[in-house]
């Protein structure tokens, strides 16, 4: 039976109904209607739905097993400002849809995070979901409890400045806008839910290399690599479509037969090549292979006699 489902890919509207039908991962009087995707976008919904569920309720993974594929992710990040006194203490992570999951104190739990600083923020716009957690924390403080906090807010307009975070941690809330988008009439102008969000991750998220998106979900990679590569925003000149470097792998079968999946999106480096002359830098071009960079400074050095170089492309101007 395993076998057989691991090849029946269910779409992210159905994705959403079998959840709601499977006790371990959803209070059954909290089940979405899977006529209406939209609602995953309500706050009504969901503050229903934190109102009659237990304190601590986790979508998809405990956060023990998530934190086998974070802790990784969090390492090259820390070892890669390590050098940085300006960011050694100012590594940040935010929690989107945190609802009342326990993942982002696990996470400041782990020696790795504690040792670096890693502050975390848990964003919800469900007040029952942050008042619960809230009032949790405060009955029971202990050190992971203040690299936390809990931030009423909405995924689309959040109260953060540009490139703010080092990691963004998603588990299932990308699939609520991805059900959502799939319900959308088609006349609807402007855009989706999902690409809202991705416009949003990426304006908050650092422009290091190593700075990631991971997202923890359902979504087979059939389904979601063309959604994320349809809603991730443009990086760089338009002539360069591969701006996102998409990663991914299997966490393997929960008791249902549903298999995990744990994504890894992060902003693909860019190198421009630019001429020197007279103490000023012009940009000639940009790419995102540095070895093409490197062999086109070669042709214009020896075709033009231009004193030229290659350097990394600061993402910030992008």
């Amino acid at each position: 039976m395993r076998r057989l489902l691991r090849h029946v890919r269910p779409t992210a509207t159905g994705r959403m109904r079998a959840l709601s039908q499977t006790g371990a991962s959803q209070p059954a009087d909290a089940r979405p209607d899977p006529s209406d995707p939209s609602r995953f976008m309500r706050r009504s919904y969901w503050e229903e739905y934190h109102e009659s569920s237990d304190l601590s309720h986790e979508w998809f993974l405990e956060p023990s097993k998530c934190l086998e594929v974070l802790l990784p992710t969090v390492q090259t990040v820390c070892a890669s400002q390590s050098s940085s006194t300006k960011d050694r203490d100012a590594l940040r992570a935010l929690h989107i849809g945190c609802g009342t999951s326990t993942l982002g104190i696990e996470l400041a739990r782990s020696s790795l995070t504690m040792k670096s600083s890693l502050h975390v923020s848990n964003v919800d716009f469900s007040k029952n979901a942050i008042e619960a957690m809230r009032k949790a924390r405060s009955q029971s403080p202990d050190a992971a409890a203040t690299l936390n906090e809990w931030i009423l807010a909405d995924l689309l307009s959040l109260p953060f400045e540009n490139c703010h975070f080092d990691l963004i941690l998603d588990k299932g809330t990308f699939d609520a806008f991805e059900a959502s988008d799939a319900g959308r009439r088609q006349d609807q102008a402007g855009p989706g839910p999902a690409e809202s969000l991705c416009n949003e991750v990426d304006r908050v998220l650092k422009r290091h290399l190593d700075s990631a998106w991971l997202q923890i979900t359902h979504s087979a990679p059939e389904l979601r690599l063309e959604v994320l590569h349809a809603s991730l925003p443009q990086v760089g000149p338009r002539d360069l479509p591969q701006g996102w470097q998409i990663s991914y792998r299997s966490l393997g079968e929960d008791e249902t037969g549903f298999e995990y999946f744990v994504y890894f999106v992060r902003r693909r480096p860019m190198f421009e090549l630019v001429r020197l002359q007279d103490g000023e830098a012009s940009q000639l071009g940009i790419f995102v292979d540095e070895s093409q960079a490197l062999a086109a400074a070669s042709d214009a050095a020896g075709e033009h006699q231009q004193q030229v170089a290659v350097r990394p492309l600061s993402q910030s101007r992008l």
